[in-house]
């Protein structure tokens, strides 16, 4: 506790002597290099004092017997004009900032340090606090989206763990998410948790020569995230900003589901033909409607007119009406944010506070999260010293409470005519009436109650401790200690009530019934509590050396350094049954003997949730960055590290994996003889090094997974090989080749960069044969590899015409990968479902890691409208020898599932106080598969797809459509070749409107914005309604928007 006490004094230092008086010197720095500027001119203004600073940035002049102004200028920075009190004596460090017009003019944060473009080789890109902000929205990566060239969001694809990439895949089954580096040091907890309202800019680091100091963790790209803080010598500032964010209600229609009245017709059939009257005999399963009355008009209880207009009635009722009504709303999500900052020559602060309010589009699910964010830099010894000391704590609890079921048909209801919630048929009310006479539970379901009863609540605690102590040895030389603690603990309840459908179902299930009738509840009845913990901690500790020195025409820049982390991670999980929430009891269970269930006779042993794990990760790394420039126009750099883990095989964590990168710059418009002046800025840079990456789920010793053996004859425990000893087990690595040009031309009139990299993916963990005596058929190891080819390009321009500015934006990424090598084949339907990376990896050699493939498609027949497919080389209707002698050398191959080419063009314009930004984006080169009819589904009872109505009917319709007949009866391969086949693929290529944003500043210090995103497809290839990116899902994104506030004092 001592040690908290003592970080919260460093942090919450008694503000108060921030104005304390000071001595005479002051110094002049660059801002971003922090060294000197010699022969920088000082102006006090009233007193007309002028001094130079001298070689070493320090100067003195004359005191001001009252209130003056301070002005320092510099060829090549932006003027600095302070406010000088009565009688102070002395002005510290005075920091100037590069003007515009120069590559010099922002900063490069790697993590490690902090650049000056200028003298860089790698490829980076720089999101500042005005382009972050452009877009509102809870997390921070999202407003990364359309203004990072290289950065892809793969939508409706394996949100889990591939959701974002940078320049296209360097795994295939390791974590393909980039690193994430928040204040200096790796984030492993929840990117949520980040509010970014507390965030100042971002670097996105793309090739080896920019990543590759991340070493074993960086193969995927590396975004560091620098949270904002206060400055020496500022005023105090206060900032107070606030946002609502309104989303429309989903559009439950945008599936093209059938209609009420083609699903009648279809059970009419179904019913003409006998296949209702198994469950009307068996009395168990719910009837819909429409078949009851067909039961009615058949038995004479209802004539041929009512039967007609009943089942009018019927089409006519779409149960999405009343799942938009009942169980979905506009979301609505709220943030404010409150920070202040200030400092004086030897201390500056920086506090903030966030509350984010989300209400879900679904009701019952919604989202609150606190944060906090303290940081303090004190500098001592005339700034040899400093020390930062940061606090950050975040708190957030989500809720899940939205009820989700399966339609069991289109015209189903939520409630009756007088609006009262009804039950969802899941079985016959005779059925439900005569167990409940019985004495089992009730067993309908009514989803509008369900999610009224529903508790289900996530929480998360989320906190860093960050110190930094440096101190100046030399002019040149600067030593670093940091230290980081970290933690984040998450809990989860799902609070199941007794009267909850979940425990009823449960309850029921495994109610016994005695010889004589009587019941007994091997699960008591009572409600469930599931709940989960996961606690991830751990501490990062760094030493690092940094030079900056220069002298004539030499520049020298570098890090060494090293460091170490720790990190646990405990997971755990279980089940109470028989729950009372008002007193916190519940009631044990058998699991260890098996139940009759009671609807179907089988077996089951009661779901047993109890699990816990434990992981520690260490890391020990050295590392090294160096630079040399000469003149302003060659540049030099070289970077090396050596990362050890305790994860990987003995030989392999002994040695470590030394990772490395170099890089050449040229900057061609400082040449004597460079002949355009029309374009004052050229610079070319050309890089080669190596990234790493780790999967964490394999071991270099033989892993197996265990089971108690319950579910066994034996009741004995037994273990499952997973994967062989692997001490061999290794780092996956990515070389990485990167041709990089800048430029820009006078007064920005067009300023860009372009970058080619060339991307191996080495040591891929990978599918192998193994021995088929061993007892494993296969196992995982270092055996696959990739390929990535790609192109970055990025141009912005400044036009004005008198007080109206122009700045377009435009971005073009290029990113085709290919998988080069991969030991296993899989058999071709497993490519056909599973390759679009919806549900993983599934590579297949010499084509891109997601792609999609097809059965070849023949077109229908005339005759009978059946589909058309091929089976070795011949027009063929024999579906079972399609789907299982298709060899996968035989599938078509459509093409890329993600896109090869995505951009955004961003146009900002501005008038005195008013600015608009316009942004355009597009993706190109990709392609998706659409839902159809499945005939099995339907012939079964299940709704499916409104391609239906366009179904072949007569001969001469397979001109007009391509939708197969309704066949007589279920055969499930003719509807797997039709859901698969060629003629559903279609092009993904869109150009869309994604957002619109309006801010105005009518009063100095007061800001107003509106927002709308989501807005329009401007253009998509296919003529499909579906919009591309979302092709399977319930419902697109909703359009938003949003209105801001922001004050600053």
């Amino acid at each position: 506790m001592k040690y908290y006490i003592l970080f919260w004094l460093l942090v919450l230092l008694p503000l108060s002597s921030l104005f304390a008086q000071q001595n005479t010197t002051g110094k002049v720095i660059d801002s971003l290099t922090h060294q000197p500027v010699s022969g920088a001119n000082i102006i006090l203004k009233r007193k007309q004092s002028k001094t130079l600073s001298d070689q070493d940035g320090r100067f003195s002049i004359a005191l001001s017997p009252v209130n003056d102004i301070l002005e320092v200028s510099f060829v090549g920075y932006q003027k600095l004009i302070l406010e000088i009190p009565a009688g102070k004596t002395n002005l510290g460090i005075l920091y100037l900032v590069p003007a515009n017009g120069t590559l010099n003019q922002v900063e490069i944060s790697t993590g490690y340090q902090k650049l000056s473009p200028e003298r860089t080789t790698g490829s980076y890109s720089l999101i500042n606090n005005q382009q972050l902000n452009r877009s509102p929205g809870t997390d921070i990566l999202s407003r990364l989206a359309d203004v990072t060239p290289g950065l892809s969001f793969n939508k409706n694809r394996d949100a889990g763990q591939n959701s974002i990439s940078i320049r296209g895949l360097s795994t295939i089954f390791a974590n393909a998410q980039p690193l994430i580096i928040l204040d200096n040091f790796p984030y492993n907890g929840d990117i949520e948790n980040i509010n970014p309202n507390d965030v100042a800019s971002i670097t996105v680091l793309k090739d080896a020569a920019a990543a590759s100091i991340w070493g074993a963790r960086a193969g995927n790209g590396v975004i560091v995230i620098t949270t904002k803080k206060g400055n020496y010598n500022s005023s105090f500032r206060l900032s107070l900003s606030a946002n609502s964010i309104l989303s429309a209600k989903p559009d439950l229609f945008y599936q093209p589901l059938m209609s009420s009245k083609d699903f009648i017709e279809v059970e009419r059939l179904r019913f003409n033909k006998g296949l209702y009257d198994a469950a009307e005999q068996g009395g168990i399963v719910a009837l819909s409607p429409a078949v009851q009355l067909l039961i009615d008009h058949r038995e004479n209880r209802i004539s041929n007119a009512e039967l007609e207009n009943q089942l009018s009635a019927l089409g006519k009722h779409d149960i999405r009406n009343d799942k938009e009504k009942y169980l979905y709303q506009p979301a609505f999500n709220q943030q404010y944010a409150l920070n202040l900052s200030g400092g004086n020559t030897d201390r500056f602060y920086y506090l903030s506070g966030g509350y984010d309010r989300n209400l879900a589009s679904a009701k019952g699910n919604g989202y609150k999260r606190y944060t906090f964010n303290a940081s303090q830099n004190m500098a001592f010894l005339d700034h040899k010293l400093e020390l930062n000391t940061r606090f950050i704590f975040t708190n957030s609890i989500s809720t899940q409470n939205a009820f989700n079921f399966n339609d069991p048909y289109p015209y189903a209801r939520l409630t009756n005519d007088a609006g009262d919630p009804i039950a969802i048929p899941s079985f016959s009310t005779a059925y439900l009436k005569t167990i409940q006479q019985m004495g089992l539970m009730d067993w309908s379901l009514n989803p509008i109650i369900e999610q009224q009863l529903a508790n289900n609540q996530s929480k998360t605690t989320d906190y860093r401790m960050n110190l930094n102590l440096s101190y100046k040895l030399t002019k040149a030389i600067r030593a670093e200690l940091s230290y980081q603690y970290s933690e984040s603990l998450t809990e989860a309840n799902n609070n199941y009530s007794a009267d909850s459908y979940m425990a009823r179902d449960l309850i029921n299930r495994f109610t016994q019934v005695g010889v004589d009738q009587s019941l007994s509840f091997p699960i008591p009845k009572g409600g469930l509590l599931d709940n989960s913990k996961s606690n991830l901690n751990g501490y990062n500790l760094r030493a690092q050396v940094n030079i900056n020195q220069s002298w004539g025409k030499h520049v020298i820049s570098g890090i060494s350094g090293y460091e170490i982390s720790d990190f646990k991670t405990l997971n755990s999980a279980y089940r109470l049954y028989g729950y009372d929430d008002a007193h916190a009891t519940s009631k044990t269970v058998n699991y260890v003997n098996t139940f009759t269930q009671f609807l179907d006779g089988t077996s089951a042993l009661i779901p047993n949730l109890d699990q816990q794990s434990e992981l520690t990760d260490r890391f020990i790394s050295y590392y090294t960055n160096g630079a040399y420039t000469y003149d302003q126009k060659y540049t030099v750099n070289a970077s090396a590290r050596l990362d050890k883990s305790n994860i990987f095989g003995v030989k392999t964590n002994q040695k470590g994996v030394p990772l490395y990168s170099a890089g050449l710059s040229w900057t061609a418009s400082k040449e004597s003889f460079y002949p355009l002046e029309w374009l004052p800025v050229l610079k070319t840079r050309l890089t080669y090094g190596y990234n790493g990456n780790v999967d964490k789920t394999l071991s270099a010793y033989t892993t197996a997974s265990y089971d108690s053996g319950s579910s066994s004859p034996s009741h004995l425990p037994f273990a499952t090989v997973q994967n062989p000893p692997n001490p061999e087990l290794r780092w996956e690595r990515t070389k990485v080749i990167n041709l990089g040009l800048d430029f820009e031309s006078k007064a920005q009139f067009i300023k860009g960069s372009i970058d080619f990299y060339w991307k191996k993916g080495i040591d891929l963990i990978g599918t192998a044969p193994f021995p088929p005596s061993s007892g494993i058929t296969v196992f995982k190891g270092n055996t696959a590899s990739t390929r990535v080819n790609g192109m970055d390009l990025s141009l912005s321009s400044n036009i004005s015409y008198g007080q109206v500015k122009w700045q377009p934006n435009l971005t073009v990424s290029l990113a085709k990968d290919v998988v080069t090598s991969y030991k296993v084949k899989a058999p071709g339907t497993t490519y056909l479902q599973n390759s679009d990376g919806s549900v993983g990896a599934f590579p297949l050699e010499g084509k891109p890691l997601y792609a999609l493939y097809s059965y070849k498609w023949a077109g229908l027949d005339p005759t009978t409208g059946d589909p058309q497919g091929y089976v070795n080389g011949a027009i063929s209707k024999d579906y079972l020898a399609i789907t299982t002698q298709t060899a996968t050398e035989d599938l078509v191959y459509n093409g890329p599932a993600r896109p090869t080419i995505f951009g955004s063009f961003i146009q900002n314009f501005s008038y005195k106080g008013w600015q608009l930004s316009i942004n355009i984006n597009y993706r190109f080169g990709y392609y998706f598969r659409r839902n159809s009819v499945n005939y099995s589904l339907l012939l079964n009872g299940v709704p499916s797809n409104a391609d239906y109505a366009q179904r072949w009917q007569k001969p001469g319709d397979e001109l007009f459509t391509n939708v197969p007949s309704m066949p007589g009866d279920i055969d499930a391969a003719r509807s797997t070749f039709y859901n698969y086949a060629q003629i559903l693929v279609e092009k993904a290529d869109n150009i869309r409107l994604q957002d619109i944003s309006l801010r105005c500043s009518p009063f100095k210090r007061i800001t107003f914005t509106l927002y709308a995103g989501n807005l329009a497809i401007l253009w998509k290839a296919t003529k499909s309604k579906l919009d591309p990116d979302y092709p399977l899902d319930t419902y697109a994104p909703p359009k938003t928007f949003s209105a801001g506030l922001k004050l600053e004092l």
